[in-house]
């Protein structure tokens, strides 16, 4: 054909005078023209696989006539999308969170109906090129049967990837092509993608190896510089390797809007329907299970299995519990610290916002959908729960962002130019399935501080201002404290710290240093008789539960210990991963039997145990003498290593009750060894 003649006239005149060199070049870049020359490459080797490539292709990848689909100007038409790049670990990621948010299908090159040939085929043949050419048009009937099913199609690498590989791989050092020569035009008979990403690595890339990365930086350079020249001829669009997969999102609803029928959740400018999500449990629950979105559908099953048990909770009496407090406001760097602060100063429980059950889906569902604050306020449902069960284990909460933060984003999303309804509306009444906080601080970054603290948005003062005025309205509504952020967060904990004394320390139980509950922790440490008189006296069923599995399973009568018994041994440290690796192999080298800690018998109960509670470290303690009867009865035929024992648990107990205070002295007695506990050897302290 004439493309053919003056494709080998162009390239015979780039490239160096050598005939070998010329035709691989010259059969390399025909295989790109169309179907027909490709097949005709493959219909006229005598190449015994790629006889059997090409019966493959014919026989499994083209299994009926391609179906029909809409023609290119029909805007019901879906999105059919190529992720292309120098970078594939992130070409990978990316297109499969994008499917997420499309609904689509997500294809990868080669077609899954080739990819058995591919480790057989040799590096840098004519073969290899000529079967990731052909696997194009398999990926292309596959791509067809999506979109004329109604989804649209991301695929991973395309026509301009494999021409882009071959050209660079093939021209070397010199001039390419102009974009503008036929060498470049899309073959007729393949689909043409609505949009193409190139994912580019920048040159300053660390660990290239570690990143997937293969080739010299000019196969970079340059295969970044072609993609900008074309441009000019495609729907390219460059962004980085580690972009968001909500910004590649962003980028198809503007630009492919409104030309296919791409999933479009209504965005919170367009609608005030968020609204009624925050006025009760039901409303965005029939939100939910009314979605036919298959995200929409995962998210409330989700919920509905792992975030919202069907348990009772006993709750204190209102005087004697301890309290709930939400730290909300403009500065999200400092609240977090401020309330982990606090938490560290009350003994609480500091919690985030999303449950840590729906966390997975917070980097899937676009920013700006309805759908993703359908999520967020969902979520407040779950964290509502956890709340109950830490109170319920006389722990303090301490919560960062809760029910009237995620409505005041809302508003002003919603309210961008208008007036927030009054301070008295009922889009401000607090659902009742929701546990209200005790007292709620807001902490305000002003102007000043703002313009001299790094990582800080200053793109929209406005909305720190009308955030600001919302909660000072809404004193009269809601226990809300407004507090101005100082320039050392310790010094704001201590400031928020007597506006809670001021305010809870006749409703609640507020926890200062409890000395009682430090001296109940500490007595747990002295004997066996002593942690099981707490478990006896305790009325909390999960007590009676750990009770009743200690003495039925953990309990034994080991043989008395022979004079010349194995080492026991133990390894201990401030940072477990190290701890666990260096264990583990020198247990190897010595031949020992490795044991971790809590003991077998009670280890499937850990998770039911709420974190940082009394009854979680008397768990832990009494887990230590099932343990130690495990190592009594192997220590008699092997050295014992074990990873965390007695005085382990005892440092960690003393530390979250002497969190600011010094610690008792060594001479102290909360040091004595348990009676009854076996001792170890010797103790490893890895530092």
């Amino acid at each position: 054909t004439t493309y053919c003649s003056v494709g080998i006239v162009y390239i015979y005149s780039l490239v160096p005078n050598n005939g070998v060199y010329g035709q691989d070049l010259s059969e390399n870049l025909q295989l790109f023209s169309g179907l027909d020359a490709v097949l005709n490459y493959f219909r006229n080797s005598s190449n015994p696989l790629a006889q059997k490539i090409l019966h493959t292709f014919e026989s499994d990848c083209i299994y009926m006539t391609p179906p029909p689909i809409p023609d290119t100007t029909d805007a019901r038409r879906k999105a059919f999308i190529v992720i292309e790049g120098n970078h594939r670990p992130s070409r990978d990621a990316l297109g499969m969170k994008l499917t997420k948010m499309l609904e689509g299908r997500y294809l990868n090159n080669p077609a899954p109906c080739l990819i058995r040939y591919l480790q057989e085929l040799l590096p840098n043949s004519v073969l290899r090129r000529a079967y990731y050419v052909l696997s194009l048009y398999a990926s292309d009937f596959n791509t067809r049967v999506q979109l004329s099913t109604g989804r649209s199609v991301v695929l991973n690498g395309c026509w301009l990837d494999q021409l882009t590989f071959s050209l660079l791989k093939t021209y070397g050092q010199t001039p390419l092509p102009s974009v503008s020569s036929q060498m470049f035009s899309w073959p007729t008979d393949l689909l043409q993608p609505d949009l193409i990403f190139f994912l580019s690595m920048p040159d300053n890339t660390q660990n290239r190896a570690s990143l997937g990365w293969r080739r010299p930086q000019t196969w970079q350079n340059r295969s970044m510089e072609l993609y900008r020249q074309l441009e000019r001829r495609y729907p390219i669009d460059i962004q980085h390797h580690k972009v968001r997969p909500d910004v590649l999102y962003n980028q198809v609803i503007k630009k492919l809007g409104p030309i296919r029928d791409v999933i479009r959740e209504k965005t919170m400018e367009d609608t005030q329907e968020a609204m009624f999500l925050f006025s009760g449990f039901q409303r965005v629950f029939e939100y939910f299970k009314n979605n036919s979105n298959p995200l929409a559908k995962r998210i409330i099953e989700t919920f509905e299995k792992d975030c919202y048990p069907n348990k009772t909770l006993h709750m204190p009496m209102e005087k004697t519990r301890r309290p709930f407090i939400v730290i909300e406001g403009n500065g999200h760097t400092s609240r977090d610290l401020v309330g982990k602060n606090l938490a560290r100063k009350m003994n609480a429980r500091y919690m985030l916002h999303p449950a840590s059950c729906m966390v997975q889906y917070l980097d899937v569902i676009p920013k700006g959908t309805l759908l993703r604050r359908a999520y967020y306020v969902l979520s407040l449902y779950a964290m509502s729960f956890n709340v109950k069960a830490h109170l319920s284990t006389n722990r303090t909460v301490i919560l960062n962002g809760y029910w009237l933060d995620q409505l005041t984003f809302s508003l002003i999303q919603t309210y961008s130019n208008t007036q927030f309804p009054a301070a008295s509306s009922d889009v401000y009444s607090f659902p009742e399935e929701l546990l209200p906080p005790d007292l709620i601080i807001y902490l305000h970054l002003d102007d000043d501080l703002r313009s001299i603290r790094p990582n800080v948005n200053t793109s929209s003062p406005n909305w720190y201002t009308r955030a600001l005025n919302l909660y000072e309205s809404l004193k009269t509504r809601y226990p809300i404290v407004v507090e101005k952020l100082y320039g050392d967060d310790r010094v704001t904990t201590e400031v928020v710290f007597k506006h809670i004394k001021d305010k809870l320390s006749s409703t609640r139980s507020i926890f200062v240093q409890d000395y009682e509950e430090v001296s109940q922790v500490l007595k747990l440490f002295t004997s066996l008789e002593d942690v099981l008189s707490y478990f006896r006296t305790n009325t909390n069923p999960l007590a009676r539960e750990i009770l009743s599995t200690f003495e039925q399973h953990c309990i034994s009568k080991p043989d008395p210990l022979p004079e010349s018994r194995k080492p026991f041994i133990i390894i201990e440290g401030n940072n477990k991963t190290s701890r666990d690796i260096i264990s583990t192999r020198l247990s190897r080298e010595i031949d020992a039997l490795y044991m971790k800690h809590p003991a077998p018998c009670l280890r499937p109960l850990t998770d039911s145990l709420p974190r940082g509670s009394v009854l979680r470290r008397a768990f832990y303690i009494l887990s230590l003498y099932a343990t130690a009867l495990e190592v009594q009865q192997n220590l008699a035929n092997s050295p014992v290593l074990l990873n965390g024992y007695w005085l382990d648990q005892l440092t960690f107990a003393l530390i979250q009750s002497f969190p600011y205070g010094r610690l008792p002295a060594v001479t102290s007695s909360v040091f004595s060894w348990p009676v009854g506990l076996l001792a170890p050897d010797v103790i490893i302290y890895i530092n």
